[in-house]
């Protein structure tokens, strides 16, 4: 028997190795192909002597299939602005998504129009995305401002198949540009706001120098609605103002509850409505004629350090604490609070041209989430004029701080009434209301609230209905740094709403909160 159980044992262990060696052989024998290319153009400014500036960044998919093992060994590129450029390279990162440790594959010094990379294989064989960056290096001693520098997909060289560019451009719109100075209007670097704004959110670049795109006469007012500010951190401030001697207008209809601007984690970006940037006159209207919800301008997920100036924002929006101006986030797990917004000497009411009966219900509305606040942000030398809309139960004011907000700064504004419509009150209201859960280290200082014009002058500020007013209100629960409330006048204004439940209709400043205050 033994001799039996010897031959049982060398057939099982014949059948296993057999099994791991078919195994192996079959394994080796499956083969991936490239699938889907997709390109991606970078756009931004550059400066002379500026190296590495990513151009292009190029993913090739590699999926099961075909016949071999997917390599990749040229690349052809059409170029623009080659007289600034002094070399291009291409690299790669292989799977890694940024370019944080990329691998030389080629270089060329001074290209010609068409350039093409060669002289290298580079093998991807596991199932996956790959990325290759295109970068140029730009002249010093020949250095042309206002010249676009650019590179296109032309052909590459793959084996065993050319990756599916179906679903992609092999010329994404965009472009670098020599210089910092930029043109928004027909004709010029960028159309219109909208693809500024499109621009902006594809800029890569190196300096901290101020970026100017300034709108001129070719700008058409009729903008493609809603603008998006999206995905800029710097390291620049980027300024858009209108061109010397030139008022500009904005319109748009971005649809119910949509705001016209919207920034969405996008930060260092100025609004400036002065003609050249010099002076006090507010030579920029931005104006959303969709009278439902939507916002003028609204800023969500960490968009800080902006600011809005000399501005004319006229709007119509007056329910669900949606405020002309909106700071806020998007109410999802990944949004953040917005820090360190400056709105400062502009026009924030009703629409001056146009528009329809209906008057806004709220001018600026700061509200943040749990965890997600609001913070250093600055409302200074603003003129709101005619915040007053109770279409619904909501308190209308013309500066509303809500949930999660602190170290707010409302200084030197002034808050009157221009019209002769004047809605009833059906909710408790102020000029200034802080909600409850508003937060703390609050300063509101040297604001003119009442009258029909500047510094409570003209004829008085009308309220009717049957609800209660206050020029200031605290509500309660707010909690945090102690908030401050001096040199504030409220004035020239007169009550004649009917509500009865106290004998306070009317007041100056009401504090209804838990926290700390010095008022004075």
């Amino acid at each position: 028997m033994r001799p039996f159980y010897i031959k049982q044992v060398r057939f099982l262990l014949a059948c296993i190795l057999c099994a791991g060696f078919c195994s192996l052989t079959i394994e080796s024998a499956k083969a991936n192909e490239y699938t889907i290319a997709r390109v991606k153009q970078y756009q931004g400014p550059l400066d002379p002597g500026d190296t590495l500036q990513k151009v292009l960044k190029i993913e090739l998919e590699v999926g099961t299939g075909g016949t071999g093992t997917p390599t990749f060994d040229s690349l052809t590129l059409v170029l623009k602005g080659v007289p600034q450029i002094a070399a291009i390279r291409l690299f790669t990162t292989d799977t890694g998504i940024t370019f944080a440790t990329p691998r030389m594959l080629d270089s060329v010094n001074s290209p010609t129009d068409t350039v093409v990379f060669s002289g290298f294989i580079d093998t991807n064989m596991a199932l996956g995305k790959y990325y290759y960056w295109v970068t140029v290096d730009i002249v010093t001693d020949s250095f042309t401002v206002g010249t676009i520098v650019d590179a296109a997909y032309y052909s590459g060289s793959y084996s065993p198949n050319t990756p599916d560019f179906t679903n992609t451009q092999k010329d994404p719109w965009g472009f670098r540009f020599t210089g910092r100075n930029y043109k928004i209007g027909a004709g010029n670097q960028y159309t219109n706001l909208d693809s500024a704004a499109k621009a902006i959110a594809d800029f890569d670049y190196d300096g901290d120098s101020l970026i100017l795109m300034q709108i001129t006469s070719n700008y058409d007012s009729i903008e493609n609605a809603p603008i998006e500010f999206y995905n800029h951190s710097g390291p620049a401030y980027i300024t858009i103002r209108p061109e010397n001697n030139l008022p500009v207008y904005t319109y748009g209809n971005p649809g119910s509850g949509m705001p016209l601007i919207s920034f969405d984690q996008a930060q260092k970006i100025i609004l400036d409505g002065r003609s050249g940037g010099t002076g006090t006159d507010r030579n920029w209207s931005i104006i959303n004629v969709d009278t439902s919800q939507g916002n003028v301008i609204s800023f969500k997920n960490n968009s800080s350090n902006n600011s809005l100036k000399f501005l004319s924002i006229e709007g119509e929006t007056s329910t669900n604490y949606n405020g002309l101006i909106r700071i806020g986030t998007d109410g999802s797990t990944n949004g953040v609070g917005n820090d360190s917004i400056i709105i400062s000497n502009s026009y924030i009411g009703d629409i001056k041209i146009g528009g329809t009966a209906s008057l806004p219900g709220i001018g600026i509305m700061c509200k943040g989430t749990n965890g997600k606040k609001n913070s250093g942000i600055i409302i200074d030398n603003n003129h709101f004029v005619d915040i007053f809309n109770m279409s619904s139960n909501i308190p209308t004011a013309s500066i509303l701080i809500t949930d999660e907000s602190e170290d707010i700064s409302i200084i030197n504004n002034h808050m009157f009434q221009d019209t002769s419509r004047y809605p009833q009150l059906i909710n408790s209201s102020a000029f200034i209301y802080f909600d409850a859960n508003s937060g703390g280290g609050h300063i509101i200082a040297g604001n003119y609230l009442g009258g029909s014009d500047t510094a409570c002058t003209g004829s008085p500020y009308n309220i009717s209905g049957n609800a209660k007013f206050s020029g200031i209100f605290f509500s309660q629960n707010n909690t945090g740094s102690p908030s401050r409330i001096s040199g504030n006048q409220i004035a020239n204004i007169i009550d004649s709403t009917t509500y009865n439940n106290t004998k306070y209709p009317l007041t100056g400043i009401k504090i209804a909160g838990s926290n700390s205050f010095t008022v004075g």
